[in-house]
Formats: C-alpha cells, sequence, structure tokens
C-alpha cells in the first residue's frame, strides 16, 4: 500500500490518496460488516467488475465529505505524467540546495534529503550550543526579514535548525538561487553583528 500525501501533489489539503495493488481486497474492507438498508445498490453484483462498484464501498467516508474528487480531477485533467514530472524536480533541488549550501564555510547539514526538506545551520558562533541556536534564530529572522523567501524551522534534541521545504509546484532553480543569496547576505548581517558585539564587550 502506498500513501501519497496532497502537498506533495500541491493539492488542498486534507487531500490522499490510498494505491492498491487488488482492487477487490479495498472493496471487502468497507463492505464486508453488516450494511445497512439504505446502502443497497441495484444493479451491482459482483465486487470483481470496477466498472460496477459504487464509490461508497470504496470508502468509510459515506456521506461525509468526500475529498476524493480533489485529488481524482487534477490527476485526470494533467495526468500522472505531470505529477511523476514536478515530484523529480523537486527532490533535484532539494539535492541541488543541499550540495550548494555545504558550501558555504560553516554551515552544516544535517543529512542528505531523502525527500525534498533540507535542514542546516550555521556553527560559527564562538559560544556553545545556546549561542549558536541564538545565531541561527537570527539568521532566520533575516531571511525572513528579506521578504524573497521563507524558510521554516525545527528544533531537534535541543539543537536549532533552518529548514527549507521544496514543494511550490512555481519553485525552480532560479528560487533556490536567490534562496542561497539570500542566505549569504543574512549570513554577513549576522557576523558582523556578531563581531560589534564581541568589540564591545
Amino acid at each position: 500500500m502506498t500513501i501519497v500525501c496532497s502537498t506533495g501533489l500541491n493539492l488542498p489539503y486534507g487531500s490522499g490518496v490510498v494505491l492498491v495493488r487488488e482492487g477487490w481486497k479495498l472493496h471487502q474492507s468497507n463492505t464486508a460488516h453488516k450494511q445497512g438498508s439504505y446502502l443497497y445498490h441495484p444493479g451491482i453484483q459482483s465486487a470483481g467488475d470496477d466498472t460496477q462498484v459504487s464509490p461508497c464501498d470504496l470508502s468509510f467516508e459515506l456521506s461525509t465529505h468526500f475529498r476524493g474528487p480533489r485529488m481524482w480531477f487534477p490527476l485526470k485533467l494533467f495526468g500522472v505524467g505531470t505529477f511523476r514530472a514536478m515530484l523529480t524536480e523537486k527532490l533535484q533541488l532539494a539535492k541541488y540546495f543541499y550540495h550548494r549550501v555545504q558550501e558555504i564555510p560553516g554551515v552544516e547539514v544535517l543529512q542528505e534529503p531523502e525527500l525534498s526538506v533540507v535542514v542546516f545551520r550555521y556553527t560559527g558562533a564562538p559560544g556553545g550550543l545556546e549561542e549558536n541556536n541564538r545565531l541561527n534564530r537570527q539568521l532566520l529572522q533575516e531571511m525572513i526579514r528579506d521578504g524573497g523567501v521563507y524558510l521554516s524551522s525545527t528544533t531537534l534534541k535541543g539543537t536549532f535548525y533552518l529548514r527549507i521545504c521544496v514543494l511550490g509546484f512555481r519553485t525552480h532553480l532560479e528560487h533556490l538561487d536567490t534562496c542561497l543569496d539570500i542566505l549569504h547576505k543574512a549570513l554577513r548581517k549576522v557576523k558582523t553583528s556578531l563581531s560589534e558585539a564581541k568589540e564591545s564587550s
């Protein structure tokens, strides 16, 4: 079974799809229990014929919000190849950023990305962990203040990291280069304020 997240396909939140190898098992999982009389479907005899299966037999949602069309319509309209190409590009962009950001002196990357998230931090503060955490928070604020890109953050075992997630269908190579430029500028500002603070103390 494969679960596809709606975010990775640039579809509205709350969308998703489960791909199953044997469709009759999905049908069985939702019809094996005793059903109410209101679920009787005239003319539908066998789960083996996919064209004769009622959609309500493929999900436990019944009359609750039907999320399927959010994913079905774009897949039918643009085709699977479009989404495959988009996801491939985002994975390649994450790898590109992963390699480029390591070229910046003092930048540490947590690990090579398996999907489209790269987690990194600057380790150039003279103090210990808390000083480096403070510096990286300042670095993130500078990048967001610039307004050209938006990065998020995460804290792992007490260590503060910057986090870039490459998913937007409008995000391309030039935007990753812009992000790297903004990171360089923000680093210069942070280093300047750090050296000024040292001189004043």
